[in-house]
């Protein structure tokens, strides 16, 4: 058996023998347990955070304010920590979660639902250097990863040729590296008219609530790819295939090649994440988008979270995730120049991330939240930019007053178009089953008057959208989970 020194936090008990002078050993004792502790029925050391909250990850929260032994506990462990090192590993300072998404911001040591907690006085460094975005590759990487070390030393040591920004040792050269081909198709596949006619319901359906592509960019581009000799793929196609899909599932009269079309979609994609040169491009995000949207919205909810997962990690691999003016970015010759078909960047990334979560949370699975956020220069301007945050927020503990805040706020928020109704019902939906029904609480007279309001509105709009074939998968979810 290990000796309490290397015990990992998750496996210590509230209970713990601390060391104190003379080497005599003496029981702590919890006067109060946090709210993660309490609700799980689980020994609480009464630590802020505590050990099974450090251990698992938790939002440790004490409904009274801090505990009374927290500052006696931190001071004494401040003071033995030459002595030991077990009680070290215990003390782990503040432990932060930052979401990358736009405005929205996650700390579990300044939640504005919950009191302060911990000393605030460590010690705050800034980093030399900073992550860099490569604008020709569209390659993102972190300032501690080792791809941008080589670059780092080659510039203290005023090497007069930068050393070039890109992975080594990828390949010891055992095996010849894998290669794919698929042709262009969509101009085979469809033609000039059905294009537009399939994109204008997109444009009117889907755009105004997933609003993450450029109209004007997209009608322009797919005009010039219609006449251009097509002789290299381009993730053109995958938005051009996800666009016209979902435009063919809202349609009274589907087009006849809306699964070739998908699955061309999905060709393209697996080729750009899965074979050199690897390209990634804000494009390319889109186009996974648009394949988690259709894949929601036609196969098992699981599939669509793969696709989600994957949409958030070719945003981190371009750096979707960070201000451009916070990083360092090397340019350099291309080729060719494509522009993008995107709206805006934080509008896309606000969308990849929002799609996530909600599909996470139906699904029960976890969601991926990408590090080294910085905040974007321009506000997103995308209607699910407030539910985004509000998702954030239900993912720590909630006080009564603080549930009864979000529901007022989902209350206010717009009541078109109808498919936003559905997704902030959703969001209602989402904080009954994790604050209320997971943990038996109470549900006041106040709150349950505007939980019931909002989902009874979100029924009402069921009703207008079934008949006008606009079928989303929040039709069905709200009917299973409001019986």
């Amino acid at each position: 058996m290990a000796p309490p020194s290397q015990s990992p936090p998750s496996r210590l008990r509230a209970g713990h023998l601390e060391r104190a002078e003379g080497g005599i050993k003496r029981r702590v004792r919890t006067r109060q347990a946090c709210e993660s502790c309490r609700r799980r029925r689980r020994k609480c050391n009464g630590r802020l955070p505590c050990a099974q909250c450090i251990g698992y990850s938790y939002p440790c929260q004490y409904l009274s304010g801090a505990p009374g032994n927290v500052e006696e506990q931190t001071s004494r462990l401040e003071s033995d920590n030459s002595k030991t090192t077990d009680l070290n590993q215990l003390h782990v300072g503040t432990h932060e979660v930052a979401e990358a998404s736009g405005s929205v911001r996650l700390s579990q040591q300044s939640n504005n639902d919950g009191p302060e907690k911990g000393p605030e006085n460590h010690e705050i460094r800034s980093a030399k250097f900073r992550p860099t975005v490569d604008t020709v590759k569209g390659r993102y990487s972190n300032a501690h990863s080792s791809i941008l070390l080589p670059r780092r030393l080659g510039r203290t040591m005023n090497l007069s040729k930068h050393i070039r920004f890109h992975s080594y040792g990828w390949n010891v050269n055992t095996r010849l590296e894998p290669t794919a081909f698929i042709a262009p198709a969509v101009c085979r596949l469809l033609t000039f008219q059905d294009l537009s006619f399939y994109s204008h319901i997109f444009f009117e359906l889907v755009d105004p609530i997933y609003h993450f592509i450029d109209q004007q960019k997209f009608l322009d581009q797919c005009a010039q790819y219609w006449t251009a000799k097509k002789d290299l793929l381009q993730d053109i196609e995958a938005v051009v295939c996800g666009v016209v899909a979902l435009g063919s599932f809202f349609a009274d009269k589907p087009s006849p090649v809306e699964s070739s079309l998908v699955e061309h979609a999905k060709q393209v994609l697996d080729i750009g994440c899965a074979y050199a040169p690897g390209r990634v491009s804000l494009t390319q995000i889109a186009g996974w988008a648009l394949r988690t949207l259709y894949l929601r919205l036609t196969t098992r909810p699981h599939l669509s979270w793969y696709s989600s997962c994957s949409t958030m990690h070719v945003a981190e691999a371009i750096g979707l995730h960070v201000n451009l003016e916070d990083v360092e970015i090397i340019t350099g010759d291309s080729t060719e120049f494509i522009p993008e078909l995107t709206s805006s960047r934080s509008d896309l990334f606000e969308c990849a991330v929002f799609i996530n979560m909600i599909i996470s949370a139906e699904y029960g699975r976890s969601r991926v939240i990408l590090q080294g956020g910085t905040e974007p220069k321009f506000e997103s301007t995308s209607k699910l930019a407030k539910l985004t945050a509000i998702m954030v927020r239900i993912e720590s503990s909630l006080t009564q007053e603080a549930r009864m805040n979000i529901l007022s706020t989902l209350q206010d928020l717009p009541g078109e178009p109808m498919i936003f109704i559905l997704l902030k019902t959703d969001v209602t939906i989402h904080l009954f089953r994790r604050h209320l029904h997971l943990y038996q609480d109470t549900l006041g007279l106040p709150e349950s008057t505007i939980l019931l309001s909002i989902i009874k509105t979100g029924l009402s709009a069921i009703r207008s959208l079934v008949p006008q074939r606009q079928a989303w998968w929040n039709v069905s979810c709200q009917h299973r989970s409001s019986r």
